[in-house]
């Protein structure tokens, strides 16, 4: 055992486990506010994005999501002057709209495909980088797989575009990725027949065959993505008024599937339609149905979700208040007791409740919070112990945006332990919670976290974007000083925590009567507690120096004048007095608080044994 790992071990942190599929490399030109930002992964495992608004954490999460459209993508062909049908186009037999406005920048002058044989795709994609005029933008990305044991590389580039050719300026994915409504009566106009509105008319997608691992082609790469997911297909086109089916594409039984989630969980959702995949918080259809067709949820002889008990048990965790939360001894504290998840007829049934004598609550009854935390850790297991679905990558926006502050740290906790082994794990947050959790749980937390932030190139005078570790910025957002706390703001919480203590135990056990100054009271027992470590402190000094050179200038100063001999005898009525006035109100807080826990607790029993 070498000292990196011993030290680890004494420090109680551990190394997070590779997956055996993920993203480790992306670089992005040209799509919505990202002018350019290469972003390496130095953590296979958990990827944390941290940055100021503005700055494309979304972005980067929808460029990310285009790996699991892929089946969706027109190919450009190996002379590089023709588009190929997408894996979804070509087995489906849903033809895309017309792919003009690709053809057109496939065919520009200053876009030469041939050289990519020779610079290579990433020396390519910087000689022709477009400007903030051009009508496309850039995605390149680099995958990891396990292949029979084998760990590959597969590399490719998406051109992303907008729709109509004389439309000039960034493009944006939002409105390509979106399903649109297809359950409305009267669906929009612009929503397409095949799954991922046939995504030929936005993006279409390259890779280098010469350069293809002989361990898998990237063929074997868009099977395995294919076999991972569902799509939908409207079947009607001539009136509008068609029917959505859920198909799955025919793959290969030999090879393993794999799967990208792309995890919204934002109430305002307003690009990203209705598909459970994306928007989980979108509850006006049938959830029954979805988790069925859609979802592919995993279900055993019964009929009941695979994964039901571990769920149950994580919203429990996260989502019960605890009793000690509250004032009052008739709080009643909600739970999130998830009783039940399971098939019935052609749909699955959820019964929730919360254990505050309202019974049952149907399942679009749940708070933003509730839906969040039952959403996502259906979704996580689902994507890592379905296989049907395989090895993941999951990628959550924010997730912890409507959770409560007490929560937070065993919230992603969770997602972290559901999804370590079995998912590559890449969270865009603003949360102090994750970061704290990392310095405790994990051992670097350097290649976990990167901020987005714009710099200044002196040579080019313009700005450009970078993602790396900067601690200042943390620092400067209060996630690094949440573990660097100062003595006067310690105090200060300290003071603050004691005070709330007393106010809440005196009412929850019924003492009434005037309150004193809380400020007086603390400060008297901080007081009486520095004094009595003082004379404690003096006693051990006065033992070890005795006889010595220096015990007659230590007494001066600290023993206030008495001789070796007698100092004990001197200080002792002083020493029993700061510690009675320092031990007994502490022990009477403690008392109280347990007193009113429970009584809490009882009242709350009783209550719900009713």
């Amino acid at each position: 055992m070498n000292w990196k790992s011993l030290k680890k071990t004494f420090q109680g942190r551990r190394e997070l486990l590779r997956p055996s599929f993920g993203l480790s490399k992306i670089t992005i030109s040209n799509i919505g506010a990202i002018d350019h930002l290469g972003y390496v992964f130095e953590n296979s495992a958990l990827s944390a994005i941290y940055a100021g608004n503005g700055l494309g954490k979304t972005t980067l999460l929808e460029c990310m999501s285009l790996v699991g459209h892929i089946p969706c993508l027109p190919t450009l062909s190996s002379d590089k002057k023709s588009l190929s049908a997408s894996r979804l186009e070509s087995e489906v037999g849903c033809l895309s709209p017309s792919l003009t406005t690709a053809m057109d920048i496939l065919h520009r002058p200053n876009l030469d495909f041939s050289l990519i044989d020779t610079l290579g795709m990433v020396g390519w994609m910087d000689k022709f980088r477009p400007n903030n005029d051009s009508n496309y933008g850039f995605v390149y990305i680099q995958l990891f797989d396990t292949n029979y044991g084998q760990v590959v590389e597969n590399s490719f580039l998406i051109i992303v575009h907008h729709p109509d050719a004389a439309t000039t300026g960034s493009p944006k994915l939002t409105h390509a990725l979106s399903r649109g409504d297809f359950d409305s009566a009267s669906p929009a106009g612009d929503i397409s027949f095949c799954d991922d509105r046939s995504l030929g008319m936005s993006a279409f997608m390259i890779f280098d065959g010469s350069k293809q691992s002989i361990h898998q082609t990237f063929d074997v790469l868009v099977e395995k993505i294919a076999k991972g997911r569902t799509f939908c297909v409207v079947s009607n086109k001539s009136d509008r008024l068609a029917a959505v089916s859920h198909i799955s594409l025919k793959t290969a039984e030999n090879i393993e599937p794999r799967a990208v989630s792309y995890i919204n969980t934002d109430l305002n959702d307003f690009g990203r339609g209705n598909d459970l995949r994306e928007s989980p918080k979108d509850l006006t259809k049938d959830f029954g149905q979805e988790v069925l067709t859609r979802l592919r949820l995993e279900l055993d002889e019964n009929g009941v979700f695979a994964n039901f008990g571990i769920l149950a048990q994580i919203c429990t965790d996260v989502l019960s208040t605890p009793v000690s939360h509250y004032t009052s001894r008739s709080a009643i504290p909600p739970l999130f007791n998830l009783q039940a998840l399971q098939k019935q007829g052609d749909k699955v049934v959820v019964t929730i409740n919360r254990g505050d004598g309202i019974g049952q609550i149907p399942i679009d009854f749940l708070s933003a919070g509730e839906n969040e935390v039952f959403f996502v850790f259906l979704l996580l297991l689902n994507f890592t112990r379905n296989p049907i679905i395989g090895k993941s990558i999951i990628l959550l926006d924010e997730p912890d945006l409507h959770i409560a502050n007490s929560a937070r740290t065993l919230f992603f906790k969770n997602i972290v332990d559901t999804a370590e082994t079995y998912s590559q794990l890449i969270i865009s947050s603003h949360s102090v919670a994750l970061y704290g959790l990392a310095l405790r749980e994990w051992y670097s937390p350097r290649k976990i976290f990167q901020v987005i932030y714009r710099e200044l190139d002196p040579n080019t005078k313009k700005t450009v974007l970078k993602a790396d570790y900067d601690e200042t910025y943390l620092r400067k957002v209060g996630l690094v000083n949440i573990h660097q706390r100062n003595f006067i703001n310690t105090l200060r919480s300290i003071h603050v925590y004691f005070g709330r203590q007393i106010s809440r135990t005196r009412s929850a056990v019924g003492i009434v009567g005037p309150s004193y100054p809380m400020t007086v009271i603390f400060f008297t027992w901080l007081l009486s507690a520095f004094s009595f470590l003082i004379l404690v402190f003096g006693a051990l000094l006065n033992d070890v120096l005795n006889g010595t050179a220096a015990s007659e200038f230590v007494r001066t100063f600290l023993f206030f004048g008495h001789d070796d001999s007698n100092y004990h005898a001197a200080t002792r009525f002083s020493l029993v007095t700061t510690f009675t006035t320092t031990a007994i109100p502490l022990l009477t807080v403690l008392k109280l608080r347990m007193t009113a826990k429970c009584l809490q607790r009882e009242a709350l029993e009783k209550f719900r044994r009713k």
